[in-house]
């Protein structure tokens, strides 16, 4: 398995991200003839410690996410409730595309 090493910033390990309409939903939207939305890079910051991965509102709205279902993590101080979205999510080595890239697949 492929290891990638980051440095970290101050505020940890921040990586650059790109978060996108999921593949169902972009086949759904070319076959509408409908545009498909551009992915969207972002500042991330990784948690290995989450079962969830976190997006800022104002890219899901940008990408058109439709709020798949409701939902509740458990953090340090408890359970929230939180709102899954159905999205694709890829991050890239420290040297961006030369690197290799994960994609991830939702756990549903």
């Amino acid at each position: 398995m492929p290891y990638l090493n980051y440095t970290t910033s101050p505020d940890g390990p921040i990586l650059e991200a790109v978060i996108g309409v999921d593949g169902a939903s972009t086949v759904d939207l070319l076959q509408a003839d409908a545009p498909v939305p551009l992915p969207i890079r972002a500042r991330s910051l990784l948690d290995r410690g989450s079962d969830l991965t976190a997006v800022d509102p104002h890219i899901l709205q940008a990408l058109g996410a439709v709020l798949l279902r409701a939902a509740s993590t458990v953090t340090a101080a408890g359970p929230v409730p939180v709102n899954l979205f159905k999205m694709s999510l890829s991050i890239s080595g420290p040297s961006g595309a030369a690197d290799p890239c994960w994609s991830g697949r939702p756990w549903w």
